[in-house]
Order: C-alpha cells, then sequence, then structure tokens
C-alpha cells in the first residue's frame, strides 16, 4: 500500500525529462509522515548532500559540482519532517520510479543514501524493474 501512495505522489512530479516520475513515502509507526516527489526547484539541503555524487560514474552519467541542486523525492520528504521529534530508526522510507509507463529501479542515489543514514533511517525499499527490493542502510 506504500507503494501505491508513493506511486500517486510521484505524479506530482515536474521533472520530466525523459518522463521520469519518481516519488517517496516516509512511514513511521504504520503511518505516513512525509510524501514527496522530484522537482526541478532546487534546495540548499540538497545542494549540500550533492556532493557526495560528485565525480561519481554510474553507467553513462557522471556528476560533478555543477550538478543542479533539484529536489529529489527522498530528499523533499527528510525537508518535510526536519522538524519531528522521533525515533527515526523506527521509520521507512518507500521510493517509487517510473519511466515511460513502467516500474523502474530506484535505489537512493550516493546523497539521498548519506542523507538518509544521518537522520537515522535504516529500513528502504525501493521499485526495481520486477519489483521491490528492501535494503537496511
Amino acid at each position: 500500500k506504500f507503494f501505491n501512495l508513493a506511486k500517486t505522489a510521484s505524479k506530482f512530479s515536474d521533472y520530466n525529462k525523459k518522463k521520469v516520475h519518481i516519488g517517496s513515502v516516509i512511514v513511521y509507526k504504520n503511518k505516513v509522515i512525509a510524501t514527496g516527489w522530484n522537482s526541478k526547484k532546487t534546495n540548499p539541503i540538497q545542494y549540500k548532500y550533492n556532493k557526495y555524487r560528485e565525480n561519481l560514474q554510474l553507467g553513462n552519467r557522471s556528476y560533478d559540482a555543477n550538478h543542479l541542486p533539484c529536489i529529489h523525492s527522498e530528499m523533499k520528504c527528510l525537508i518535510d519532517t526536519k522538524d519531528l521529534d522521533i525515533n527515526w530508526s523506527k521509520t521507512s522510507i518507500f521510493v517509487y520510479r517510473e519511466s515511460c509507463g513502467k516500474t523502474r529501479m530506484c535505489k537512493p542515489c550516493p546523497s539521498c543514501t548519506k542523507a538518509l543514514k544521518d537522520r537515522g533511517i535504516e529500513n528502504v525499499y525501493y521499485t526495481t524493474e520486477n519489483g521491490y527490493v528492501y535494503e537496511r542502510i
């Protein structure tokens, strides 16, 4: 059910490059506490964490310091919950990606993974071409 909510959130994405839509939800005690989607908007927190993406070679893509700090769906969730005082180790994040009408791999990037770890979120679920994966970070 949480992937369905992340899928719904992904439809709000205004980042339409190659029709990629990514949505996330953070869940605490079986309740959604945040939803997010990828956006063309920029944010200084995303910019701060993008240093963990710099100069990485991922397939045919490389990231550098000039990479725009467009907000990732995971980061939007983290920004929206920055003032909550909860036990973050008991939360989970669900990340959904759809491209050209098909579910795609959506493992959080190095910058989002670092931000999730810094917050204390350990349970990550994300889509793949064949379903979903659970990962404890």
